[in-house]
């Protein structure tokens, strides 16, 4: 049994923000399953192959993060239209409705089964399966915010330049954009940690080269062919600002999270 939107804004209505997000660890303990329902470990795992409280924690550390950065580039209120671009299956999404309203809420993925799973375990927010290089179902300028949370750091560089432009276009004037992007110094902690240093060196290369190489050019990007222009990609800071002057938008600050440092935040805003 799902809750419905009116039901969640009243029992959020009472909450802290740390009650908020005690409830939200319960159902990703699978403790409870009555407000904020969790997908079955499988389908958790597709995103990041990842599951669980762990994974929920990251959410909130990263959601906190980004909101942090919007939160400097303007003032936030529960009005605001929102969307989770990138969504998956609702990881982040689940913990907006405590700063938004549920009603204000969209989320898009390129994956039919993670929107799937969303539609049917949050059916108090809109959920839509996007393409890969195609237009947004959506008017202009639709949202006051957007977050994009390990996007970027996969797409391709046409397909970059391409979803810039697109959420440029249904951003109003005054909004905010939030992306996560990795940097020479994320690149270099890949290589660095043993857990990961032999999948970004099938992928990228030897850490000298790849490095250089993104000196050198501003953007590297491997596919991995799990989705369409979809791989590991990185840029330097100048690169990806002149990216957001070419789709309309300010640059404004690089924000790098406070906890596990896994990708840097870029903030940007729509000019009125």
């Amino acid at each position: 049994m799902t809750i419905s939107a009116e039901a969640l804004e009243q029992r959020i209505a009472g909450l802290s923000e740390s009650a908020w997000h005690a409830l939200y660890l319960a159902h990703a303990r699978g403790e409870r399953r009555d407000i904020l329902p969790f997908p079955d470990a499988q389908t958790q795992r597709i995103t990041n192959n990842r599951q669980g409280e762990a994974n929920a924690l990251d959410a909130i550390d990263i959601l906190g993060c980004m909101l942090r950065g919007a939160g400097e580039a303007s003032a936030l209120h529960r009005d605001m239209q929102v969307l989770d671009y990138g969504c998956g299956w609702g990881r982040i999404t689940r913990l907006l409705p405590f700063y938004f309203h549920s009603d204000n809420i969209s989320g898009v993925d390129v994956d039919a089964r993670l929107i799937g799973s969303a539609r049917k375990l949050l059916p108090f927010l809109r959920h839509e399966v996007i393409a890969s290089m195609q237009a947004l179902a959506f008017a202009d300028e639709r949202f006051d915010l957007i977050l994009a949370n390990s996007v970027f750091s996969h797409l391709s560089a046409r397909c970059c330049v391409f979803s810039l432009g697109e959420l440029a276009r249904v951003l109003k004037p005054g909004g905010v954009l939030v992306i996560s992007v990795l940097h020479a110094r994320e690149i270099h902690r890949l290589y660095a940690r043993h857990a990961t240093r032999a999948w970004i060196t099938g992928l990228l290369g030897e850490p000298d080269a790849a490095l250089a190489q993104l000196e050198r050019d501003g953007f590297i990007w491997r596919d991995t062919q799990r989705w369409d222009h979809y791989g590991i990609a990185a840029m330097t800071p100048g690169w990806i600002e002149r990216r957001f002057a070419e789709a309309g938008l300010i640059a404004l600050t690089t924000r790098r999270r406070e906890c596990s440092d896994t990708h840097s935040y870029k903030v940007g805003r729509k000019p009125r």
